[in-house]
């Protein structure tokens, strides 16, 4: 499956740039608060995220 955007999820983990806070998080992983790049974001302020779900793949009841 390919998509042009990130699934919802994975964007509601970055924090949005209004946070007074977005300044501090960048920072701390040695990003620009200018970095536009979702992926760079995502591995970086992204990866702890407002929850703590875990994306997994789908088995098949019958896949081991």
């Amino acid at each position: 499956y390919f998509s042009k955007s990130l699934f919802v999820p994975f964007l509601e983990r970055i924090p949005s740039k209004n946070n007074p806070s977005y300044p501090e998080y960048c920072q701390s992983v040695g990003i620009s608060v200018d970095e536009e790049n979702v992926f760079v974001l995502l591995s970086t302020i992204g990866r702890r995220g407002p929850s703590s779900f875990i994306f997994e793949g789908y088995r098949s009841s019958g896949s081991i």
